[in-house]
């Protein structure tokens, strides 16, 4: 498409296109070129500005990060400025003729792209399942892992408020754009696909949120089995300690140097034994008292 135009990122050239051949609105170009421009959509008597951001997934990070992407559509050409060169929109550059096809509007061309790109992100989605499967795999088949797990649930987390901090004023200029504000910029093609990127972010949203809240269950459920993990431990060193503490205590009683009359070295062994056999009886029984209470 000759009237397509796609810029990777910034420089003084592009600044320059944009005032002179284009004749951007200077505060436009000043969106264009701030850091941290928010999603928008505003009409000009000769042009349509969008500037949008998209999730893209570091795998690195292990985070989705925002690329930002602004276009500028008349009805001679469509410009897009990619200032974080996002991995959508070099595949589009691969396919465009296939989406395209052969003489495309530029109006119809932009609502193709912005559908193209939010399909792609729709498929995203089943990264979250996935992931969350996984999660709820491990908490119920996998105790041991309960420590581990408790960062990967925080991480899932979030990326789903990131993700969903993204998509939803993304949401809300696709919404914008479908007002009677913006019909001089709108093709029956673009109705529909406009229509069709509504309802593919509409639900997205309700299912990020449900992924949200299901993510929130199950780190609830992994503190719970952690809690009571702890509390067995507990119960179980205790019972140990007690375990070891009555012969401990048997021992040191005879011990002392106090003569107890039914004892004497004349007996022999049997003293030895009798406090072997106390010893033995009541750890015997203590055992069997907290084996019981499911305490060891």
């Amino acid at each position: 498409m000759k009237n397509l135009s796609i810029i990777k990122g910034l420089s003084p050239e592009l600044r320059n296109l944009l005032e002179t051949e284009c004749q951007i609105d200077r505060l436009h170009i000043e969106d264009v070129f701030t850091n941290t421009q928010l999603a928008k959509t505003e009409k000009k008597e000769n042009y349509l500005y969008v500037a949008f951001h998209f999730p893209e997934f570091d795998k690195h990070k292990r985070n989705f990060l925002s690329k930002e992407v602004h276009f500028f559509v008349t009805n001679e050409y469509l410009k897009i400025i990619d200032k974080d060169n996002y991995k959508h929109i070099s595949k589009f550059q691969e396919i465009q003729d296939d989406i395209l096809g052969k003489t495309p509007t530029t109006f119809n061309s932009f609502y193709e792209i912005i559908d193209f790109i939010i399909t792609r992100i729709f498929n995203t989605l089943g990264r979250f399942k996935a992931e969350i499967e996984d999660v709820e795999r491990a908490i119920f088949e996998n105790s041991t892992r309960m420590e581990d797990l408790l960062i990967e649930i925080l991480i899932i987390k979030r990326n789903l408020i990131n993700f969903i901090s993204i998509i939803t004023p993304m949401e809300r200029v696709i919404k914008e754009l479908q007002t009677p504000k913006y019909n001089k910029f709108i093709t029956t093609r673009g109705i529909e696909k406009l229509d069709d990127s509504h309802d593919k972010l509409e639900k997205m949203l309700n299912r990020l949120n449900n992924f949200k809240e299901q993510i929130t269950l199950l780190k609830e459920t992994n503190e719970t089995q952690i809690a009571r993990s702890t509390n067995q431990t507990i119960r179980t060193l205790t019972s140990v300690n007690l375990l070891v503490l009555i012969p401990t205590i048997i021992t040191g009683f005879f011990g002392m140097n106090v003569n107890f009359g039914w004892h004497q070295d004349s007996d022999g062994f049997a003293p030895v034994f009798l406090i072997v056999f106390i010893i033995s009886t009541l750890t015997t029984i203590s055992f069997i008292i907290f084996k019981n209470r499911k305490w060891i």
